[in-house]
């Protein structure tokens, strides 16, 4: 009995200091929903991180397609310019070539109009001396002429005054001739 008295010590013992140690139903209630309460937040947490990490993996997806765009168009416009820049060594080569031909052009031109204007000048210098002879010929020619006038006015009043005296007794005669000397 000694035993039995000690076991039931022991047990009664064990349940009071399990009663002490163990919560209450009401306690343990409230103790969950404070953890249910922390779970949820924590879940909440958990679900808001996972949709800044799905929105940051779309901006990333968008960012990814935008730069592989830009890089496909900056490749294209690469290619072009490369394609570009190869050219032009063998363009500004002909250019080149061009340039020369056309200052070669423009030297002979250059040389044809001063040769021209050298030319102009010795034309308007011609043209200046035959004018000045053409105006001395003419001036020349009008004084011949008049004077040539002149001695033909002398001449037909010198020819009319000898010619003058014969027409007199000529109209004398004509005359007497029609007023009747003959009639009686």
């Amino acid at each position: 009995m000694v035993v039995h008295e000690q076991s039931s010590i022991k047990r009664e013992e064990g349940i009071t200091l399990k009663f002490l140690m163990e919560p209450s139903l009401q306690e343990l209630a409230v103790s969950l929903q404070v953890l249910l309460n922390e779970t949820w937040v924590a879940s909440l947490d958990l679900v808001e991180s996972i949709n800044r990490a799905k929105i940051m993996r779309r901006e990333n997806e968008i960012m990814y397609q935008f730069t592989r765009r830009a890089l496909a168009w900056a490749r294209k416009h690469y290619d072009t310019l490369a394609e570009a820049n190869r050219r032009l060594p063998e363009e500004n080569e002909r250019l080149g070539d061009r340039i020369v031909i056309f200052e070669k052009d423009m030297e002979k031109l250059h040389r044809v109009i001063v040769g021209e204007r050298a030319d102009k000048l010795a034309l308007e210098a011609s043209l200046r001396k035959m004018d000045e002879e053409h105006k001395t010929v003419v001036a020349n020619l009008t004084k011949s002429h008049e004077e040539t006038m002149e001695k033909y006015k002398k001449e037909t009043m010198q020819s009319l005054q000898e010619y003058s005296p014969d027409l007199k007794a000529n109209f004398l005669l004509h005359a007497q001739i029609d007023g009747g000397l003959f009639d009686v």
